[in-house]
């Protein structure tokens, strides 16, 4: 065999031993994902979606997100598995959330190296208007906006202005809410809606000085108001059938026809308080029918 035959099989000889090296060397790497965005958020369920860039070697078994209340989430917690494999988008369905809570995500892919996560994405769920007593005000501010509320524990309100909510803490009533300690208010000029929110919320004043008008109030969640006094604003329509513990109403001097306050009628309840309800000034104050509150314990004031 002549030298060089020789020195050529040596060198297939090596070659192929690289090549079966290399072959059998694959290196392991993780996967690679993103958490993209969390949408179609309620009460108390949102969609999160998670995308992955890269399976992995090996691929990884298992994909999906995890969330929490507090930062940096893992798979030993709250989690969703998503059944799939490969690379590009999926969804993640999450559900039995609570209600107006901040709740942070992050997408994860497991293979047999152990697992990784996608960046933290965060969201707060809706507020659930009948478990936060939630009353929602449309409003016209002209000026300034000043709301007397008086109560126990602690309020939300919302001044509808893109900014977050206040916290305050709610003063008893003792009289008839002229103190300045019951007053709320804001500065602005543009529409809103205005939303509060309080366990306790037992009166509410929506001052009458023309400094803005109200034009629709939903207070149905509020189940332990008292006293509402909304008087020359320009209101349409009212329903109180959520306000069990109401015994003095006015809405003097508002927009309500005669239809109107026949359903605002119907939908007062009958209690153990001595009931009024002051409904002057209306477009159908003399021809609604009174008796409709009458039959119910309340005393109609209308002039």
């Amino acid at each position: 065999m002549s030298k060089k035959v020789f020195f050529l099989k040596i060198t297939r000889i090596v070659l192929c031993v690289i090549l079966l090296s290399s072959c059998g060397d694959v290196k392991e790497r993780p996967p690679k994902l993103t958490t993209t965005e969390v949408t179609a958020i309620t009460i108390n369920t949102a969609i999160a979606v998670g995308y992955i860039t890269d399976a992995g070697i090996p691929a990884y078994t298992e994909r999906g997100v995890c969330y929490a209340t507090f930062s940096s989430p893992k798979i030993d917690g709250e989690k969703v598995v998503v059944t799939g494999t490969g690379t590009g988008e999926y969804i993640a369905n999450l559900a039995g959330l609570t209600h107006n809570t901040k709740y942070y995500v992050r997408a994860y892919a497991t293979n047999s190296n152990g697992t990784v996560y996608g960046n933290e994405v965060s969201f707060t769920t809706l507020i659930d208007p009948v478990a936060s007593k939630q009353m929602t005000i449309t409003m016209q501010p002209l000026a300034s906006v000043k709301i007397k509320i008086g109560g126990s524990g602690t309020m939300t309100i919302n001044w509808g202005d893109g900014k977050e909510s206040e916290t305050h803490t709610l003063k008893t009533y003792t009289g008839m809410l002229d103190d300045n300690r019951y007053f709320y208010s804001y500065s602005g000029s543009t529409p809103r809606i205005v939303t509060i929110s309080g366990q306790n919320i037992t009166h509410i004043r929506f001052e009458d000085n023309g400094t803005y008008i109200l034009t629709e109030l939903d207070v149905r969640y509020n189940t332990s108001l008292m006293f509402l006094y909304c008087c020359k604003h320009q209101l349409r329509g009212l329903d109180v059938s959520g306000n069990t513990n109401l015994y003095s109403l006015s809405i003097r001097s508002n927009n309500l026809s005669s239809p109107a306050l026949n359903s605002l009628f119907e939908s007062l309840h009958d209690n153990d308080f001595d009931k009024g309800i002051d409904i002057s000034f209306n477009p159908g104050t003399d021809n609604c029918n009174k008796k409709i509150a009458e039959n119910k314990g309340w005393s109609v004031y209308a002039y």
